[in-house]
């Protein structure tokens, strides 16, 4: 079965030689302005290169430019480098795609400055030549925004959903997804995602999120990016870890309730006051937060699992940096 549509697949006209070049210079960008958080704002990364002094880049802002033009990219030569005009009639709100699409163009004009494109002028390529260029700059622009593997990862609420999650046009995201062959992810089921960090490992008898704390609502397990956050400490039956995670003893009575070596918890309990709360449930190991009570669990606050926006940030940058 074909998940993608013909008329619209712009990936086939690329070369291979086109494709590494895109992904050579992209994993090149990524690492150069330490892109670590999405959606990205490309606003605010046209503010982030130009302040690296990294690349010769000034940008300008205008709102005398034809209504067609979202922003522009030139190239001035050596001594003044490249500009960025913004027309900013087209900036507003990101919740709509209309503006969205705004924020499309930036990376696509940036795109042009990375791929080489604006060293030859433009009066001197074809016309052939300008469409491959801008073919080129629009896969960049979209391995930028949209991630695969982010992407893959996604729930699918909606289109509307996805295209705001990624602050990309609904436009955009339809050709991202279908140069990836994807169209099935529209019609995908969705499973409860918190809004707030992205974790997907929600029990039925949470009330709260075991990553970020977040109150779990019927609105806030409407999450669009999924994380995937790791479990450091595999349990048993009684949700008793196995391996002490400071002394790495193994030995362990079938009563006992602290590593007899150090006395760490073997379970990662709420470390919230018992006598308020009454809640000695016991969550998984890898829980920041109590998914009964909220309140932050052993194991977090004896740190030993990193902070939930770290690693989230780690997860982002081993999905997108390859």
């Amino acid at each position: 079965m074909k998940y993608f549509d013909e008329r619209y697949l712009t990936i086939n006209k690329l070369s291979e030689n086109s494709k590494h070049l895109i992904r050579i210079r992209l994993a090149e960008f990524l690492h150069t302005y330490n892109i670590k958080e999405y959606p990205i704002n490309c606003v605010e990364l046209l503010d982030t290169i130009i302040n690296s002094n990294k690349l010769n880049l000034e940008k300008m802002e205008n709102d005398q430019l034809s209504h067609n033009v979202d922003a522009a990219a030139e190239y001035y030569g050596e001594e003044y480098g490249y500009c960025i005009v913004l027309n900013t009639r087209k900036r507003g709100s990101f919740r709509y795609s209309s503006y969205r699409r705004f924020n499309f163009t930036i990376a696509h004009e940036i795109a042009h400055i990375i791929l080489g494109h604006l060293l030859i002028p433009r009066r001197l390529k074809s016309k052939k030549h300008l469409d491959h260029d801008d073919l080129e700059a629009d896969e960049f622009a979209g391995r930028l925004l949209v991630p695969e593997r982010l992407l893959i990862k996604s729930n699918f609420i909606s289109r509307e959903a996805v295209a705001a999650e990624f602050l990309v046009s609904d436009q955009a995201l339809f050709k991202r997804v279908n140069n990836l062959k994807r169209l099935d992810l529209f019609s995908s089921i969705p499973v409860a995602t918190c809004k707030q960090c992205g974790n997907t490992d929600i029990s039925p008898i949470a009330e709260f999120c075991i990553i970020c704390g977040n109150e779990l609502t019927s609105s806030n397990v409407k999450g669009v990016k999924q994380i995937e956050y790791t479990v450091p400490m595999e349990l048993d039956h009684n949700s008793r870890i196995i391996i002490c995670p400071i002394c790495k003893n193994e030995e362990m009575s079938t009563t006992a309730s602290f590593c007899r070596i150090c006395g760490t918890s073997l379970f990662n309990e709420c470390n919230g006051d018992k006598y308020q709360t009454n809640c000695y449930h016991k969550n998984p190991s890898n829980a920041r937060y109590c998914e009964i009570c909220g309140k932050q669990t052993i194991y977090s606050k004896e740190n030993f699992l990193l902070s939930w926006q770290e690693e989230r940030s780690e997860y982002i940058v081993n999905s997108t940096h390859r």
